[in-house]
């Protein structure tokens, strides 16, 4: 029943409409790592998220392409973060181009917790895993 309940959490929890790393769409324009801070959630698009460049102190809005980022998140709120991601340059039926940002990992620098391998660890125990998603679902709630 656990291994049931654990499916079916991870299938709700990840976006349907999130992109997978190995399937990024557009052409590479260039790989990031910068220390950072989250700030919130996208609220028009739910698979976005807001993260404050430590280094140059600008806004990115990232994409998830690796799953559980937003609980991965969501529990490290206030955590310095290592965030590395891939500058893609897409281009519309009309030749407009168009930038996007994808977090490829995101590192906790005060716990060591990683996004490539944080959906495994829950997948692990479920408890936990009710505990982080609990704490997602507090995090998207006030905003």
């Amino acid at each position: 029943m656990k291994f049931i309940f654990i499916i079916v959490l991870f299938l709700f929890s990840v976006p349907a409409h999130a992109h997978r790393l190995d399937s990024i769409p557009g052409r590479l324009i260039k790989r990031i790592t910068t220390p950072a801070q989250f700030i919130s959630f996208d609220k028009k698009h739910t698979d976005r998220f807001f993260a404050r460049d430590a280094s140059s102190n600008t806004m990115l809005n990232l994409i998830n392409v690796v799953p559980e980022t937003d609980c991965f998140l969501a529990n490290h709120v206030k955590d310095d973060l290592q965030i590395s991601f891939e500058i893609h340059e897409l281009v519309d039926s009309a030749g407009k181009a168009e930038r996007l940002n994808y977090a490829t990992r995101i590192v906790s620098l005060k716990t060591g917790d990683d996004t490539k391998t944080w959906a495994e660890k829950e997948a692990k125990d479920s408890t936990m895993m009710q505990r982080h998603h609990e704490q997602l679902k507090k995090v998207l709630s006030e905003q």
